[in-house]
C-alpha cells in the first residue's frame, strides 16, 4: 500500500469520518484549511483514485451539473496497520505488532485495565471463530 501525502491523508480522514460518499465540494467544506482550493481537492481525489484508495461511488446533480461522489476503498484501520507494519523490518525474532499492542494497552488511560483486557479477550475469541469458519 502506498504511503499517503499530508493532503491525501486530510481528504481520506474526511471520507473515513463520513458514512455517506461525498462530492469534492462537500469534502472541501469539511477540511479545516482555508488555503485549500477546490482544484487542489479535485487533483488530490484524482491521485487517490489512481492509487486505488477511493472509488467513484455514484454521480449526482449539484446546481444543474453532474458531480462525482467518492467513498474510501481502504479503511482507516487497514491504512494504519499497513503503515505501522512498514515502520519495522520483518524479523522472526521480534514481533513489533505484539510489542506495540502491549505498549498501547499499558498506555491507555480511558478504560480500566480489566475492561480493556476483557475487550481484548473478546476480540481474540471473535478472531478465532472467524478462522474456524
Amino acid at each position: 500500500m502506498k504511503r499517503l501525502t499530508g493532503r491525501e491523508l486530510d481528504i481520506m480522514k474526511v471520507l473515513w469520518s463520513e458514512d455517506d460518499s461525498l462530492t469534492a465540494t462537500e469534502i472541501l467544506s469539511r477540511i479545516d484549511d482555508e488555503k485549500i482550493s477546490i482544484f487542489t481537492v479535485q487533483n488530490t481525489l484524482k491521485t487517490l483514485l489512481n492509487k486505488e484508495y477511493i472509488e467513484i461511488s455514484s454521480i449526482t446533480i449539484v446546481n444543474k451539473t453532474n458531480a462525482r461522489k467518492y467513498s474510501p476503498l481502504v479503511s482507516a484501520d487497514e491504512y494504519a496497520v499497513d503503515q505501522f507494519k512498514s515502520l519495522f523490518p520483518k524479523s522472526k525474532k521480534d514481533n513489533p505488532i505484539y510489542e506495540m499492542t502491549l505498549a498501547l494497552v499499558k498506555s491507555e488511560s480511558n478504560q480500566s485495565e480489566e475492561e480493556m483486557l476483557n475487550e481484548i479477550e473478546k476480540m481474540i475469541q471473535e478472531r478465532r471463530e472467524e478462522k474456524t469458519r
